[in-house]
């Protein structure tokens, strides 16, 4: 069989990509405590957490690709910019001034700062 051009490739990529992620998805809200449609509506009102702005829409503070659950939990208000901008980063992974507004103003997200940053590794001397 002859190599995929690259047009067909990213085609192929991103075709598995969709695939893993729609499993992934569909695992998470599998799980017992997994939130209801109407649920995830009113946990996307209210202001964004990262910025302030008018909510749009629900975040998981720890990705499902990152091993989070799609539950009330793990869920905040999310304007579209932030939720997009933040993609499947970890908090410790993403912008510091979003991540400390967010921290400041949410138990929930402060609480998953914490957890990450206590299982960060010492830095190498």
């Amino acid at each position: 069989m002859p190599p995929l051009c690259p047009r067909c490739s990213d085609r192929a990529h991103a075709a598995r990509a969709a695939a893993i992620r729609a499993s992934r998805l569909a695992a998470a809200r599998a799980t017992p405590d997994a939130v209801s449609d109407p649920e995830r509506i009113r946990l996307a009102c209210g202001p964004c957490t990262s910025c302030g702005a008018p909510a749009s829409q629900a975040d998981h503070i720890r990705p499902i690709s990152r091993g989070g659950l799609d539950t009330a939990d793990n869920l905040v208000p999310a304007c579209q910019a932030c939720n997009n901008d933040k993609r499947a980063k970890l908090l410790t992974e993403w912008r510091p001034d979003r991540v400390a507004y967010a921290a400041a103003s949410s138990p929930k997200i402060a609480a998953e700062l914490r957890r990450l940053q206590s299982h960060r590794p010492a830095p190498a001397r």
